[in-house]
Order: structure tokens, then C-alpha cells, then sequence
């Protein structure tokens, strides 16, 4: 470690208490700095100059011209001493096709340096080389890895030990075989949470999601793909309690020997759907029916209004509290299907309005005042989170 020097003597009034730090602590402050500005540090003095390569977490986006943005990563890199914690990649503007070795060098790097949470935003495919060591990274514990425009292939070697991941997020992934994606998975081995995003399977097959921790898995097929034959998502999660999906479903998902659930999340931003799309909702729903606590938002009611009350469970066994959203809720056949389910809810104890209410009170008044029956033998509790609405209509 450096020698520490003051820069103040004590007859002076002010005296430099942070440059009297040892580096180690100097370097993990500049680490809660964006990397930029760490190394913009260096100029502050002699004492700071070089300290910015001690940090345990680098960040870079390419808000830079092409040419200062890959000298400065490449300089950053060499210059580093000390194992990083956190790899923060954004790079969808200044470097072309051309430039993607760069991209794939500083990933290396990153791994070289015993990322533990790696966060990858590209815009082109990494070459399979650098995806080989990105899946047989047993130190990493986070891995995020978005690409913008095009879909990249998920290039996945004979071998995958990622063996201490916990966190995985992917988005814009094509899974482009079968036995490929079995083994990736497979791989995964200390996985507890999961979230797919937009990613596209290949035509007419059975692909097989197999992880034994997994306990947090969140959807989202955010565009539509034309499929010849559908292909059928099997997941194998016996320890999982907490399902999310974000869109409707464009594929057909089968939960393999369903537990009970603790939480399923609807949040769909649309109800536009397309052949065969309710068909795998309606599958998801009957399989999520012993879930016990159920969420749904969005154009959620919207989109279960329009499926026949038969092709609904027929009863949620273990269901003790709904959440609604009223963020889109302003169509009356999605307010007229709550009743159903809370009928269908033996066990109901609370009706939560998450996302509080507003134009659609009078929507909640058609099944409140409507009912010439009760909705449920149960006393349930209501609870509205927020109130947008005149104090007249309370």
C-alpha cells in the first residue's frame, strides 16, 4: 500500500481526512462513482492518481465518439489491480460491426478480473469463444445480457459450469436447439431467480426448463413470432414461488408437476391477442389454479373477460388473496368477470386494488351494487392502496 501523506499541515484550519485513507478504502468510495468519474479523480492530486484502479466496480456506456470510448475501456482495463465485484457493459452506439473484437476482449477481461455480477447490454453477438467462458464462469453470481435490434444465438459449449449464478436475466435470446438449452440450464445449478425476456425458441419443439432451486421466475414476450408449429416451454421448477408474466403468452408453457405456487403476477399492457394466444393463457391459468396469492394487472381482466367462465379453473383451492390493477381497467367486461373469481376463491380473505382507483369506480360499482347475491360465503377484506376519484362518490 502507498504511503499515506498529509497534504494539510495541523496549524492549518482544514485538513484532507479522506486522502489519510488507506487505498483499499479509496478505491471501494470510487467504486460507487460512475467509472468515468473515478478516473477523473487521477487530476486531483498526486495522491489520487492511479487509486481509480482499485475500485471493485467498473461501469462503461458508450455515450462517447467511437474512438475516445475504446481507448478509454482498453485503458481502464489494463490499468486494473484489483478483482472486480460488479461489469456493467452498455454498447449499442459507437461500436460497429467492425469493432465487436473489442467487445468481446473486455468481456474477457471482465471474467479475467473474477466479475461476480456481470451486466451485458450489446448490440452485436459476442463471438463463441468469449461465450464459452462467459457460461464456465464459476465466480459469477449475476449475469445480465440484453441485446438491442437483432437477437443473438445462445452458442452453448458441451461443457457449462455456472455453478455459483444466482441471478439470470436474458433478453433477446434465440435457445436455438433442444440439448442446447437443456444443458444450459442444467448448468445453472445454485439458480434462484429467472427472467426471460423476448426470447425466441425454435419451431415445433419441446424445450426443457430443469432447475432445482429456482425459486422467482418472471416472462415476457414482448414482440409476436410466427410460428409454423408452436413450440412448448416445460418447466421444471419444484421449488418455485413466485411466476410472473408480463405479456400474453406466445407460446404454450407446462409447468411439470406443479407445487403450490405462492404468487402468480399477470401484467399484460395490452389485450391485443393473436390465434391460439388465449389458448395458452387459458393452459397457464388452469395449471397456476392452486396458486394463493393471484395478481392481475393491466389488460389482465380485460383479457380474461373475453374467455368462456368454462375454460376458466372452475375453482382457485388455495387462493386467500386477489390483486387487481386499475391502470387499464376501464372496460366494463373485465370488472363484471371479478365477481366470478372471487366465486371461484373459497378461501378469499382479501381484494386488494393495488394500483388504487379512479375512472373505473363506477365500473367497481356495476358488480358491487349488481349483485343480487353474495359474491362469496367468506367476510373479505377490501383494501383500495389510493383514491384519485371526488370525495362525492366515496
Amino acid at each position: 500500500m502507498a504511503a499515506r501523506k498529509r497534504h494539510h499541515s495541523e496549524g492549518n484550519a482544514g485538513v484532507d481526512r479522506l486522502s489519510d485513507l488507506p487505498d483499499e478504502v479509496l478505491g471501494h468510495i470510487l467504486s460507487f462513482l460512475p467509472t468515468e468519474k473515478a478516473v477523473q479523480t487521477s487530476a486531483l492530486s498526486k495522491r489520487w492518481k492511479g487509486v481509480f484502479s482499485l475500485a471493485t466496480s467498473l461501469e462503461f456506456h458508450d455515450y462517447y465518439k467511437k474512438t475516445p470510448f475504446i481507448n478509454f475501456v482498453d485503458r481502464v482495463l489494463s490499468l486494473h489491480k484489483v478483482s472486480i465485484r460488479r461489469f456493467k457493459l452498455t454498447v449499442w452506439r459507437s461500436i460497429g460491426q467492425s469493432h465487436v473484437s473489442c467487445v468481446n476482449a473486455w468481456t474477457a477481461s471482465a471474467l479475467s478480473l473474477g466479475a461476480q455480477q456481470l451486466d451485458l447490454e450489446l448490440r452485436y453477438q459476442m463471438d463463441d469463444m468469449t461465450q464459452h467462458k462467459l457460461l464456465n464462469s464459476c465466480t459469477m453470481t449475476v449475469l445480465k445480457l440484453k441485446y438491442y435490434y437483432d437477437r443473438a444465438i445462445l452458442k452453448v459449449p458441451m461443457s457449462v459450469c455456472l455453478s455459483s449464478l444466482r441471478v439470470l436475466n436474458l433478453e433477446r435470446i434465440i435457445f436455438p436447439d433442444v440439448n442446447s438449452t437443456s444443458r444450459f440450464f442444467l448448468g445453472c445449478s445454485s439458480l434462484t431467480d429467472l427472467t426471460l425476456s423476448s426470447c425466441e425458441w425454435m419451431d415445433g419443439q419441446v424445450y426443457s426448463v430443469s432447475c432445482a432451486k429456482l425459486r422467482n421466475l418472471t416472462i415476457s414476450d414482448l414482440g409476436y413470432y410466427n410460428y409454423t408449429k408452436n413450440p412448448t416451454i416445460e418447466l421444471d421448477l419444484p421449488v418455485l414461488v413466485y411466476f410472473k408474466c408480463c405479456s400474453i403468452p406466445q407460446k404454450l408453457f407446462h409447468i411439470k408437476n406443479p407445487v403450490v405456487i405462492c404468487t402468480a403476477e399477470f401484467d399484460f399492457n395490452s389485450s391485443i391477442s393473436y390465434d391460439k394466444t388465449d389458448v395458452f393463457f387459458i393452459r397457464l391459468m388452469r395449471q397456476l389454479s392452486n396458486v394463493k396469492v393471484l395478481r392481475l394487472f393491466g389488460e389482465a381482466l380485460t383479457v380474461i373477460s373475453r374467455i368462456k367462465l368454462s375454460k376458466l379453473p372452475a375453482t382457485f383451492v388455495n387462493l386467500t388473496r386477489l390483486e387487481v390493477g386499475s391502470r387499464y381497467g376501464r372496460k366494463r367486461e373485465g370488472w363484471r368477470r371479478l365477481p366470478k373469481l372471487i366465486a371461484r376463491s373459497p378461501l378469499l380473505e382479501t381484494l386488494v386494488f393495488k394500483e388504487g382507483l379512479e375512472t373505473c369506480y363506477n365500473e367497481l360499482a356495476i358488480f358491487l351494487d349488481d349483485q343480487r347475491k353474495p359474491i362469496s360465503k367468506n367476510h373479505i377484506t377490501i383494501q383500495v392502496d389510493a383514491y384519485w376519484g371526488s370525495s362525492k362518490n366515496l
